[in-house]
């Protein structure tokens, strides 16, 4: 999950589904399992960050995992644009 909201995540990630998602961890948790929400801090969603934590914590999820972006993918094409400084 790249933001605690829709248009935040499909922002970072375009493409890709906010909502599908959030189902998968949904149902996970509902399973008894314990998602683990994955958040890397870009410029377009650093501001998300405490929403994104209480999102993860109201969705179930037995972790919060966050750290640098790496330069590989979209990320390197665009690195100068969404790497935080």
């Amino acid at each position: 999950m790249d933001g605690a909201t829709a248009a935040t995540h499909e922002r970072v990630r375009p493409g890709s589904s906010f909502a599908a998602a959030r189902s998968a961890i949904e149902r996970l948790a509902a399973r008894g399992r314990a998602p683990q929400f994955v958040f890397v801090p870009n410029r377009f969603n650093l501001h998300e960050i405490v929403a994104a934590y209480d999102l993860a914590a109201d969705l179930g999820c037995g972790a919060f995992v966050t750290g640098p972006m790496m330069r590989i993918g979209r990320a390197a094409a665009a690195w100068d644009d969404i790497a935080c400084s």
